[in-house]
């Protein structure tokens, strides 16, 4: 990793995200893969692995028997073969990312409000 200082946002079992200051980037590790993404990216990835239906996944009749799916974001050079379950998990380390920094966020303009009143 390129930072100096990370800020752990969110860890699970199956990875973990730091917030880079120095960069203006998240470093996100799943499932023992590391992938520097700006919050733009981030978000873009977030967005594509919530598109994947995996109920459709499931289905007898789907067109997709094996139920991996390939993610990537066409501003970065990281690509991800997922299976279901991996969407899930995946989906929930960014669910939680993101309201942990949206909670962060609340608190810190509410103290700035507190203090500067």
């Amino acid at each position: 990793m390129d930072c100096t200082s990370f800020i752990e946002v969110f860890s699970n079992n199956s990875g973990v995200v730091y917030q880079c200051d120095n960069e203006l980037c998240f470093y996100v590790e799943f499932e023992g893969r590391r992938a520097k993404y700006s919050v733009r990216n981030l978000k873009q990835l977030k967005v594509k692995l919530n598109n994947f239906k995996i109920e459709e996944i499931f289905a007898v009749d789907s067109l997709n028997p094996s139920g991996t799916e390939i993610v990537t974001i066409s501003t970065t050079n990281y690509c991800y073969i997922l299976n279901p379950l991996q969407i899930i998990r995946f989906r929930e380390l960014l669910a939680q990312t993101f309201f942990n920094l949206h909670v962060n966020q609340v608190l810190r303009d509410k103290l700035h409000y507190a203090v500067f009143a």
